[in-house]
């Protein structure tokens, strides 16, 4: 991304951080995907006294809580981040932690009936908590880096691109 006198083009930092930022926020679109990992793994629709419920498969408590548990990560996550970046460098935390926030995915998708509340636990809540929060800060800092003339402009794109991955995701 260097142009022909060796700099970097910036504005290719902003564009890689709001595709990093949009994809780490779709976390927060959590809950719509409650329902379907209830039924994923075996649970069906009934009416109970008048009210369509899912019964059966993981139960509706342990499923919500794996956004809790993601909660924790990530926030217990940007502590590791900045350090992290610091030793090996904002591309390879980046990448790695991409790569993981994917593969965390892939292993959601292979949750079916019979699966462990673990195996969601695991995918759902610590690995993809986890690799939220270091995606996050570190390309929210990574950015400011480059544009430190203006830290309010850059932070105020990638805190929105963040909130904007629910809302992209929803749908």
């Amino acid at each position: 991304m260097e142009n022909s006198k060796g700099a970097t083009n910036r504005w290719l930092i902003i564009f890689g951080t709001i595709l990093i930022q949009v994809s780490a926020g779709s976390f927060y679109a959590w809950s719509i995907f409650n329902n379907g990992f209830m039924m994923k793994s075996g649970g069906v629709v009934q009416v109970v006294d008048g009210v369509k419920k899912i019964v059966g498969g993981l139960p509706a408590g342990s499923v919500s809580f794996t956004f809790t548990l993601g909660m924790l990560c990530l926030s217990l996550a940007t502590l590791a981040g900045i350090p992290l970046a610091k030793k090996y460098g904002i591309k390879v935390v980046s990448l790695c932690a991409s790569i993981i926030y994917g593969l965390s995915i892939l292993g959601l998708m292979t949750i079916g009936k019979g699966s462990s509340i673990w195996m969601l636990w695991l995918f759902g809540g610590v690995l993809l908590g986890a690799m939220n929060g270091v995606l996050y800060l570190t390309t929210l800092t990574n950015a400011i880096k480059w544009f430190p003339e203006k830290k309010g402009l850059i932070s105020g794109i990638s805190v929105a691109s963040y909130g904007l991955g629910s809302f992209i995701f929803k749908y």
